[in-house]
């Protein structure tokens, strides 16, 4: 009873965890995509962008809430599914075994750029009363090591969100066959190739 009891809640905790994937795909979007593509209009339309975001009646309330805390049990449940797998490419060189321990290398790199990008973008703006401004991210990325960063980060986020679309398919049950399956992995690579795509653009536009 207790093994079963066990394994139940495990199931359920890889639910919630493949659910607040999707918290971390609508934040992506949601939070950095489309506001940081108002750069494409030039610093004034970025800068007013970021003022009514801010203008937002609590909006750092609703941040924490419903962004940061999940994304924070997700990063918590991904270590310790990392620390419990085994990679095992090397002995099996299958495209899932592949596209798994990619996912999870991701999601080590993922940690600390978010971790980063939420501090500096949101939380010291929050806490200054100053909301960010283009030409504090332009000074950010002018240094070549914080541009490649961004740039690893947001790769890594565009392939987390295409490559986990098809992993939870998968495990939704919702590609049972193998043409399903491969429609699934199609699908995520075309969301990996736009979402790197566009945020690509926004890096090399600062």
């Amino acid at each position: 009873m207790n093994g079963y009891s066990g394994d139940h809640s495990y199931l359920w905790l890889t639910r919630l965890y493949s659910l607040t994937g999707f918290v971390f795909a609508a934040a992506l979007v949601l939070l950095f995509l489309i506001p940081y593509s108002s750069i494409f209009g030039g610093a004034a339309a970025f800068n007013r962008f970021m003022l009514r975001m801010d203008a937002v009646p609590m909006i750092g309330w609703a941040l924490a809430l419903f962004v940061l805390l999940p994304l924070i049990f997700h990063a918590a449940m991904g270590v310790l599914m990392i620390y419990g797998c085994q990679i095992n490419v090397v002995s099996y060189g299958y495209y899932r075994n592949w596209m798994y321990a990619l996912q999870r290398l991701a999601g080590l790199v993922l940690i600390p750029f978010v971790a980063y990008h939420v501090y500096s973008a949101w939380l010291v703006p929050a806490v200054s009363g100053r909301p960010l401004t283009a030409a504090a991210f332009y000074a950010r990325l002018a240094s070549p090591w914080m541009k490649a960063f961004y740039v690893a980060g947001v790769t890594c986020a565009a392939f987390y969100v295409g490559n986990g679309l098809a992993q939870a398919a998968r495990s939704w049950g919702l590609a049972a066959s193998r043409r399903s399956r491969g429609a699934f992995v199609i699908a995520g690579w075309i969301v990996t190739i736009l979402l790197a795509a566009w945020g690509l653009k926004i890096v090399f536009s600062f």
